[in-house]
């Protein structure tokens, strides 16, 4: 199946994918890409996994007190509310981080 996209909008999307710019797509440069452009795909699983017992995803934050939900928190941390919440197997902290918070300046909040 074909992509709709010009000519044109298929170099500029290749050459933003490809990260160190040698023309060609390493898998790491591939699967960032992926995430960059359908970030669904990386919170996909977090979010299967909220609904499978709670019926919206905010739900299954419900029990973080609102002081908490402002706590600033990096990936280990972010990794201890979804084990604590019970959501953590399946979930790629990581990637979620990556998307949410490429450049690492101050980390994310649960309500966030």
């Amino acid at each position: 199946s074909k992509v709709q996209l010009t000519d044109s909008e298929t170099t500029v999307l290749f050459a933003i994918v490809d990260i160190n710019g040698d023309g060609e797509l390493t898998p790491l440069e591939f699967s960032k890409g992926i995430r960059f452009f359908a970030p669904a795909c990386v919170l996909d699983d977090l979010r299967l996994r909220c609904l499978a017992s709670h019926s919206r995803v905010a739900d299954a934050f419900a029990t973080i007190s609102v002081e908490r939900r402002g706590v600033v928190l990096h990936t280990e941390g972010i990794r201890e509310v979804l084990a604590e919440l019970e959501l953590l197997e399946g979930v790629h902290v990581e990637a979620i981080v990556d998307l949410l918070e490429p450049h690492k300046e101050g980390g994310l909040t649960v309500s966030e």
